[in-house]
């Protein structure tokens, strides 16, 4: 039973990294994106926002 409970905290734990990484990839790709379309208004408020977080 303990065994059960440990193995499904290792599985979240993993699960939660892996998604902690790829919105951190994903984010890096986003800011990449918007960095080619500068002149866009919204996508400087987007980069000048990500910067902060």
């Amino acid at each position: 039973m303990i065994d059960d409970l440990v193995g499904g905290l290792w599985l979240i734990i993993i699960i939660f990294i892996g998604y902690l990484e790829f919105i951190q990839l994903f984010h890096m790709l986003f800011i990449q994106l918007c960095f080619l379309f500068l002149p866009v208004p919204k996508c400087k408020a987007a980069v000048l926002r990500g910067a902060l977080f």
